[in-house]
């Protein structure tokens, strides 16, 4: 037996009625519920927000735009637990990093100086004071699963060299900052 198109109407409807109800389904239930406009478009927490995710977006523009730092930000996303960009795991860790401390400092670059890396760094937010170093934990291995920390270095004059690598093989190296990553996933192969 067929039923009218107002009943089949009622049973599948969605959207808003004259602006003032909205028709939604929830677990297979049809309700409607009065329709509600955004909450405070400019509040402080937002702005706050919205200015950390401009710092840190136009700084991967400007200070971290070489192929390979962008490189080990895509390997640090590809070896975490939920699937992301390398952009996205920088923003992560970049907004984060300026919450803990506006004048963070992050790898820019990394160079080879005879058994040693150079990481080159920028800082984040440049209009941000920054102390003389920040204490960083180099971590290290031979897979990005199974990382221990390695050592602990002082970023002065924007610049970090680390210890001699071990020995002959590929290295994954990372750089943590207060327990925030201040690198991306630093792949290396010491012949």
């Amino acid at each position: 037996m067929g039923s009218s198109p107002g009943f089949r109407l009622f049973l599948s409807a969605s959207g808003s009625l004259g602006g003032v109800m909205t028709a939604t389904r929830w677990k297979g239930c049809q309700y409607w519920i009065p329709k509600t406009g955004p909450g405070k478009q400019k509040s402080t927490k937002q702005t706050e927000v919205r200015k950390r995710f401009t710092t840190a977006d136009r700084a991967w523009k400007k200070s971290f735009n070489t192929e390979y730092v962008r490189y080990t930000w895509d390997l640090a996303a590809g070896d975490g637990y939920k699937p992301q960009s390398g952009y996205n795991a920088y923003m992560s860790a970049a907004y984060h990093a300026l919450v803990t401390d506006p004048g963070v400092m992050m790898v820019s670059s990394v160079e080879v100086v005879g058994d040693r890396l150079q990481l080159n760094v920028s800082q984040v937010d440049p209009t941000a004071t920054r102390s003389d170093h920040e204490d960083v934990v180099i971590w290290m291995g031979y897979s990005p699963r199974n990382m221990q920390p390695w050592a602990t270095g002082n970023l002065y004059y924007n610049w970090l060299q680390t210890p001699p690598l071990p020995g002959l093989g590929i290295y994954y190296i990372r750089m943590a900052y207060n327990g925030l990553p201040v690198s991306g996933l630093i792949r290396f192969q010491n012949k």
